[in-house]
């Protein structure tokens, strides 16, 4: 996408080399995908208590369920272009790294090594735009714009009312309101290097 001169794909209202579309990091990035560490949702780390144990792992199963991970992304089976890693081994190995499926314990992280981990699918990239947001699609009661930015939450109180976004078509003024059994998900954008998993949890 950046090889060429169309600039469609790339994002117009921030100031660094980056790719704007559907999709996020797995549209852009070479769609790797590294699941995070228990330790990484602990309490220590700023996370609430109750996102823990079961919790987490319930979440991380349906997550790997839906986009499960792999190290050999290509539909045949077979693994190209390997030399890198080849070499790699050649340097770890005799100083006691032990070779891994990388997403195999997620909480073995210490003198490991393994093939990149993707989230790849029939040699086709996946990430939320093949699943989730085609379940998401078939809802009657669902609808994707796009180029909408979100300026603020709107509260009344510790109550969410809506959110003020820049398209005066979607409401007055830009305003979206929800109703009182309404939620509002506030998802960051991620960066280029991020995985599809931390896009989920946001």
């Amino acid at each position: 996408m950046f090889s060429g001169n169309n600039i469609y794909w790339w994002c117009k209202d921030v100031n660094y080399f980056a790719g704007c579309l559907i999709g996020g990091g797995t549209a852009v990035n070479g769609a790797l995908y590294f699941i995070p560490t228990d330790d990484d949702f602990s309490t220590t780390n700023g996370w609430p208590s109750g996102w823990q144990g079961q919790t987490l792992e319930t979440g991380r199963s349906s997550l790997l369920a839906r986009l499960p991970s792999t190290d050999i992304p290509s539909p045949d089976g077979k693994r190209y272009l390997d030399e890198t890693y080849s070499v790699t081994e050649q340097i770890l190995k005799p100083l006691g790294y032990t070779n891994i499926t990388i997403n195999g314990n997620v909480n073995w992280k210490d003198h490991a090594y393994g093939h990149p981990a993707y989230n790849f699918k029939n040699g086709k990239r996946m990430g939320p735009v093949p699943t989730y947001l085609q379940t998401a699609k078939a809802r009657s009661n669902f609808r994707l714009v796009q180029y909408v930015y979100v300026k603020s939450v709107v509260r009344n109180g510790a109550q969410i009312t809506g959110v003020q976004t820049n398209d005066t078509s979607l409401g007055p003024n830009g305003f979206i309101p929800v109703t009182a059994k309404g939620r509002v998900i506030l998802s960051a954008g991620e960066c280029e290097n991020s995985s599809p998993y931390h896009h989920m949890l946001t």
